[in-house]
């Protein structure tokens, strides 16, 4: 077998470990938002950024080169081995894969051989390898166009004069965590964030990660993006305010997406978000409500989904379904993961065209899911959320939304919207 054939095989036998601790399916087609937690659970198992795209091309088989060392090294850890290496020479049962020997000289001899190797290797790249070295202050800071604004405008500006490395790239979230490489060390780039949230910034110096930032892109009122999973990179469709909302719901209608030109298709996404400053919530005791649908259009999704994210420091969301998909979930609340493949998601399944009540209410590191005043999913976490920034939903096709609340534990109101009065 050649050599390339063989790291395939091998990286399709990784693959099925990942998908298998992410609970998908044999059949299962990850959506955009399926590849973004991947990207995010890999950095925050083993500190690698990995790009979406990487990501994307590995899991379709479109690579027409072996991925470098550094993303195989990440896949196997997450996978739960110590790198690629240890992740070939184990077996999915955990066992070494033995190596066959005619005789006990020819092992003595291939151990020789291998220790011999190594010594090569590791004299070599103690003398070649350059390791990063700072020798005085870093620059990374940025400033954004406006507060209040998306499509909005960032620029970083950067000193990297005091690193000694070969070359030296800014990293964002929003960019799918692609490498952009700065020609100088000392200067300006700008860079478009499209959709509201909260982002992140790194500063590379080789594979170093020498400065980081966290970006706050606000919107201060309500804004939908229509987008296609297929056509990532293609800018959003917009609207705005008083646009979206129509008798006392928050939506973009079928009217609108026809009079605009947008083509109706089954990877077509709506989301819905509102982020703002909100300094006064900090604490990890909340409750959130809302009253959310699927609205049809002519598509032909079996499952739908909508994602429903709370902006704090620590990301929370939660996903519906269609019934019948309910083994191909996954939540994220504070440090706990759940996917379907560990634990009982069969509650988030729904009749997801008919208006379907969320609440969750967190209080002393203990938060429950509630669907339609059912108890869905108990979490168990004491991570501290943070600060509040926001909300996300994310809607199959397009959707909308009668109500939406916030509230302290204490019932003290944080964010309310019954979308009676037009902004």
């Amino acid at each position: 077998m050649e050599k390339a054939s063989s790291i395939k095989v091998e990286i399709n036998r990784c693959k099925k470990i990942i998908e298998h601790q992410l609970g998908w399916a044999i059949d299962f087609v990850p959506t955009r938002r399926e590849y973004e937690i991947l990207v995010e659970r890999i950095f925050d198992k083993t500190g690698v950024l990995l790009s979406l795209s990487t990501i994307r091309r590995i899991w379709s088989d479109d690579f027409k080169n072996i991925p470098h060392k550094s993303t195989l090294d990440a896949m196997a850890k997450f996978a739960g081995f110590v790198d690629w290496q240890n992740f070939t020479e184990i077996d999915t049962k955990g066992e070494f894969i033995p190596k066959k020997k005619n005789s006990f000289s020819k092992i003595i001899m291939g151990i020789i051989i291998i220790l011999t190797v190594v010594v090569i290797i590791l004299t070599y790249q103690y003398f070649q390898v350059k390791r990063v070295e700072i020798s005085g202050p870093i620059v990374f800071e940025y400033y954004q166009e406006s507060d209040s604004m998306v499509p909005n405008i960032v620029v970083f500006s950067y000193d990297v004069s005091n690193i000694h490395a070969d070359s030296f790239f800014i990293v964002e979230s929003s960019n799918d965590y692609l490498r952009k490489r700065l020609k100088v060390k000392i200067g300006q780039m700008t860079s478009s964030y499209y959709q509201p949230g909260s982002y992140e910034a790194f500063l590379l110096a080789d594979d170093s990660i020498v400065g980081k930032l966290d970006i706050e892109i606000l919107s201060n009122s309500w804004v939908a993006m229509l987008k296609y999973q297929l056509a990532p990179n293609d800018l959003p469709y917009y609207f705005y305010g008083n646009d979206i909302i129509f008798d006392g719901l928050l939506n973009v209608s079928r009217d609108m997406i026809v009079n605009n030109n947008i083509e109706i298709s089954d990877d077509l996404y709506t989301v819905l978000t509102n982020t703002f400053n909100s300094d006064t919530f900090k604490m990890g005791n909340f409750n959130f409500e809302t009253r959310i649908k699927l609205d049809s259009i002519e598509t032909y999704l079996t499952c739908p989904k909508i994602y429903i994210s709370l902006l704090f420091d620590e990301l929370c969301y939660i996903p519906l379904v269609q019934y019948g998909g309910q083994d191909k979930l996954q939540i994220k609340y504070g440090n706990t993961y759940m996917t379907s493949n560990d634990s009982d998601l069969s509650g988030f399944g729904c009749n997801i065209y008919d208006w379907q009540k969320v609440e969750i209410t967190s209080m002393d590191s203990r938060t429950e899911i509630i669907l339609n005043n059912e108890i869905i999913a108990t979490i168990l976490d004491s991570t501290g959320m943070g600060k509040f920034k926001g909300f996300s939903l994310s809607f199959d096709g397009i959707g909308s939304m009668d109500y939406i609340l916030l509230s302290s534990i204490v019932n003290d109101t944080i964010f309310y919207d019954d979308f009676s009065v037009a902004y």
